[in-house]
């Protein structure tokens, strides 16, 4: 790894001099912009810092003095770094104790380096951001923790939403003192003692009579026949239930070029951690939504082009809030079980377990793996079992 400033006399010096760069070699060439210019003849190239001669010589020597201490925190511990764009988000960073920015480059270097969970530590940033504007490393202590932890309670945020987000902001905290980036003063870590307690988890399955319900009382233009925005929300449920209960993360990221073959979906789960394969027959209730959607190929469904966070926070209020619109003749309402993005992924499990489908091939069917010894050495269910099983729960609700 090479990274130390250059003037860049490949470009015809301009009336300033020639651009002042960082040149970065790691694997490959980078060159980073500095926004400052310099003549030959005030530039030491030994020293790789202007003269006194230089005009703007204060400033531009406390900008190559501050970068130089970048440069060699990277080139002390090379193995932090292992990227061009990570070294580069490093060395615009101007705010090296912005506990914020570091998990902004964090979570970037997550997603450049293909690590699915990039967008748990994204939607941490984001709300902490909301919360606080800037946050400082020194600021991170038991009781700014725990001031976080009661507003998002106070507002609305189950126990086990709070939790996700402590749980990502400490495995950030944790990972910047492994890196050297930030030395508390204490060896006890804030975050010790301020999990909230777990409640029991709300069941998110929808019973066989309210998805009935659900769907006898979907506009028949909205049934999958109606792409407009408002009605996006719809096809996303019935798409994910459709398709064999996959989860919301799923939709947004399949392709046709890369997932679908001869009328099924074939793809490894997107959840991170997981290494189960799907393979799916594409009903034909699916396929005539997904027709609505062709201008967005190579992706099925239209979620690429928006905040992927917001986009499923928007689908699970609005359509909760259409769900529970629904009344009987009475003015009560009828579906009462509790909706997320994964409702119909376990409304899917849940009516093949209600059923009394065979399990093993629903676990097939929604990427469940079983993690014994003997399903190490069993092959898959043909796909004439496994699409019975499909259409039987689609069926139950249909029929």
């Amino acid at each position: 790894m090479t990274i130390e400033f250059k003037l860049n006399t490949s470009n015809q010096e301009s009336k300033k001099g020639y651009a002042l760069i960082i040149y970065v070699y790691l694997n490959k060439i980078k060159k980073i912009s500095t926004p400052y210019h310099c003549k030959i003849d005030d530039w030491d190239d030994v020293l790789k810092e202007p003269k006194r001669s230089h005009p703007f010589y204060f400033d531009m020597i406390d900008y190559v003095l501050k970068t130089k201490i970048k440069i060699n925190t990277i080139l002390g511990k090379p193995k932090n770094y292992v990227s061009i764009n990570q070294i580069e988000s490093f060395l615009a960073n101007d705010n090296p104790d912005s506990f914020l920015n570091f998990l902004k480059n964090y979570f970037e270097e997550m997603k450049e380096n293909g690590k699915k969970t990039w967008i748990n530590y994204s939607d941490a940033y984001n709300v902490l951001k909301k919360y606080q504007d800037e946050v400082y490393f020194s600021e991170i202590d038991y009781g700014f923790i725990v001031r976080f932890r009661d507003f998002k309670l106070k507002n609305g945020c189950k126990a086990g939403g709070v939790h996700y987000y402590l749980r990502t902001l400490r495995a950030t905290y944790n990972e910047a003192v492994r890196r050297g980036d930030y030395k508390p003063d204490g060896f006890i870590s804030p975050f010790k003692g301020v999990m909230p307690k777990l409640e029991k988890t709300q069941d998110k399955h929808f019973l066989l009579n309210e998805m009935k319900v659900l769907y006898s009382n979907l506009p028949p233009k909205i049934r999958g026949l109606r792409p407009d925005y408002d009605y996006h929300y719809h096809n996303y449920f019935l798409l994910c239930f459709y398709l064999g209960g996959i989860d919301f993360v799923d939709l947004a990221n399949l392709r046709y070029d890369l997932h679908v073959k001869n009328g099924r979906i074939q793809f490894t789960r997107f959840k991170g951690g997981t290494s189960e394969f799907i393979d799916n027959l594409i009903i034909p209730e699916a396929l005539e939504i997904l027709e609505k959607y062709k201008d967005n190929a190579p992706y099925l469904i239209n979620i690429h082009k928006y905040q992927y966070i917001s986009l499923r926070n928007n689908y699970s209020k609005r359509f909760a809030k259409f769900i529970y619109s629904i009344k009987d003749d009475n003015g009560e309402q009828i579906i009462e079980s509790y909706f997320t993005s994964k409702t119909a992924r376990y409304t899917f499990i849940n009516l093949g377990k209600q059923l009394g489908l065979n399990r093993d091939i629903m676990m097939e069917l929604t990427g469940h793996s079983r993690g014994d010894v003997h399903s190490i050495y069993e092959s898959a269910f043909s796909y004439e079992a496994k699409d019975l099983v499909h259409r039987k729960i689609i069926d139950a609700v249909l029929g």
